[in-house]
């Protein structure tokens, strides 16, 4: 079991583990330097901005933006890939959910059904993803964060180092 220490809360959750762990040498307690991997960024990243749009938009939550997202350009960069995955889902999208309304194919990409889409992309696609998302929500002037670690992470953009 692994515990990231960000917030009070897991820090709490880690000291209870470790005072019930059995003290029969059958636990390995190991903390280490946390390393976030891109795809993980990516996904806080995206979730980040709907929420962004959302309080600043004050016309929807960040499920309605990131339902707008999934349908608008998540849908289209899958549907653009190649390889049998992106064959798939175009024939199974085209056959099945393109026939439907646009309130309909909206609904789908919420809970509970979810229509998995940004967790069938490649982290290239999801890059591209959040160039669009960014750009969209951009232009409707909705300002974003895009200088921090998490955004270069996501992004995989190299930290300046600055000079000294």
């Amino acid at each position: 079991m692994q515990v990231i220490l960000s917030h009070p809360r897991e820090l709490a959750r880690a000291i209870y583990l470790l005072e019930s762990a059995p003290l029969d040498g059958t636990k390995v307690m190991e903390l280490a330097e946390y390393v976030e991997d891109r795809s993980l960024a990516q996904n806080r990243l995206a979730f980040r901005w709907y929420n962004d749009a959302a309080d600043q938009l004050k016309d929807g939550t960040a499920s309605d933006k990131r339902a707008y997202c999934k349908l608008h350009f998540g849908v289209a960069i899958l549907k653009d890939g190649t390889g049998k995955a992106a064959d798939k889902f175009r024939d199974v999208y085209d056959r099945i959910i393109r026939p439907l309304t646009y309130e309909q194919k909206l609904e789908l990409m919420t809970e509970p059904i979810n229509l998995p889409i940004t967790s069938l992309m490649t982290v290239k696609q999801f890059t591209q993803y959040l160039d669009a998302v960014q750009h969209f929500f951009s232009s409707i002037g909705v300002v974003l964060i895009t200088d921090d670690d998490l955004f270069n992470t996501a992004m995989g953009r190299k930290k300046e180092k600055a000079n000294g």
